[in-house]
């Protein structure tokens, strides 16, 4: 109980000392922080990267120079899903809503009379619509139908206005699948008569790259197809960001075992057997995530490998704040030695005396670490606890150096 008056009366006899060893305390924490914050902000940025610079996946045609009007099977596209975080697929398909235009065999009569084209897509992302604005959707529907198995359709306005629709109405028309055959060109495959409502319009004035009348969701597409034309179902575009853009090289290690393939360039004997169309090849957009991935860990390993001579060089600068500050208070250190103390139980005044004003430090900086430099709670607090650990190395350290003194030499030498 004694020690710790006599540490609150050296640090309260000492103000200028207290104060000194707080400013240098404030200044040495912050270090720390900027150092450690440079470290968690890092590794932050590297957790996160998946979400921010994610790898993008595509399927393409041998060539690698088409990423629509492809035929992706059903096979590749539900094998590719479980590495995906977000997927944007599409298929076509056309109709006849006219009832004079159509066909009295549509198994076997071409649909050339058609005018109705129809994009599957299984989110509004894929319709290449940049905003939902463009969208206007009857009461109780939202644009998540397109993500549903629901017979549910969006149409054009210039198509409603021609087809005297508006929604809620129901229709039934004959629909075809659009396929590609290996040398680019549309196939019409007749699937069955479908029923579908209409959910709501979109604006003639977004902006896509294709014309389209109708979109419906690609699941309902894809269970009318399998159901009732007994044909396999093909995607006709395939986009998709990994789910852990980390496991990269793992994903392209196994990619070729469900049966994609590196694009290649033809040559005019390949070329008489290639299918120009089949969606067998993956392009990856990995080079903006390779780089910062690479960076970032980079950025993290060599301050980590620097973190304990940073450490070190802290615990030096303490033992040097306190060795010269506490290096006037050495008289009073002998006077009290002289009267009988141990030099223990004074350095323990003395040190505890410090880690108060080097504890007033930390508390000093810890707004501005979580307000300002806007790192966590609990790193702030590791940090200050880093930093303590380094100030109780240096104290002690300091405090031995200035301890070894014969307490009546030095008071002699003091009056002489």
């Amino acid at each position: 109980m004694f020690v710790i008056k006599d540490a609150g009366y050296q640090l309260l006899r000492g103000r200028g000392r207290s104060l000194l060893l707080l400013a240098v305390s404030a200044l040495l924490c912050g270090c720390i922080a900027f150092y450690m914050g440079s470290i968690i902000s890092s590794q932050r940025a590297l957790d996160t990267i998946n979400q921010s610079t994610p790898a993008e996946v595509y399927v393409s045609n041998c060539e690698g120079d088409q990423l629509d009007n492809l035929n992706v099977s059903y096979a590749r596209h539900d094998v590719l899903l479980p590495w995906m975080r977000e997927v944007f697929t599409t298929s076509q398909g056309v109709g006849i809503f006219v009832e004079e235009n159509r066909p009295a065999d549509p198994f076997h009569d071409a649909f050339y009379e058609n005018d109705t084209t129809i994009l599957a897509v299984n989110r509004w992302e894929a319709t290449g619509i940049q905003k939902t604005d463009f969208f206007s959707l009857a009461q109780g529907r939202d644009i998540s139908l397109l993500e549903g198995e629901e017979g549910l359709c969006i149409v054009s306005e210039d198509y409603a206005r021609r087809m005297g629709l508006a929604p809620g109405d129901s229709f039934t028309m004959p629909v075809c699948e659009t396929k590609y055959n290996s040398y680019r060109s549309p196939v019409q495959l007749y699937i069955s008569d479908m029923t579908l409502t209409v959910a709501g319009t979109f604006s003639a004035s977004a902006a896509t790259e294709r014309l389209v009348d109708m979109y419906v969701p690609v699941g309902w597409f894809r269970a009318q197809v399998e159901q009732s034309s007994g044909e396999p179902f093909a995607y006709t575009s395939f986009k998709g960001y990994l789910a852990d853009s980390m496991k990269l090289n793992e994903f392209k290690a196994v990619v070729g075992d469900y049966g994609f393939y590196q694009p290649f360039y033809l040559t005019p004997e390949t070329e008489r057997v290639a299918n120009l169309s089949e969606g067998r090849s993956i392009l990856m957009e990995d080079e903006n995530f390779i780089k910062t991935a690479e960076k970032l860990a980079e950025t993290v390993r060599q301050f980590t490998s620097f973190l304990l001579p940073f450490f070190l060089a802290v615990v030096c600068l303490v033992t040097l704040a306190i060795f010269l500050v506490l290096r006037g208070a050495r008289r009073d250190m002998a006077i009290a030695c002289s009267l009988g103390r141990p030099k223990g139980l004074v350095g323990a005044a003395q040190l505890l005396a410090a880690l108060a004003a080097e504890l007033a430090g930390c508390l000093l900086c810890l707004p501005v670490m979580i307000g300002l430099a806007r790192l966590p709670a609990g790193a702030s607090a590791s940090i200050c606890g880093a930093f303590l650990l380094c100030a109780l190395a240096g104290d002690l350290l300091g405090l031995w150096l200035l301890l070894r003194f014969d307490a009546i030499a030095l008071l002699t030498a003091s009056k002489e």
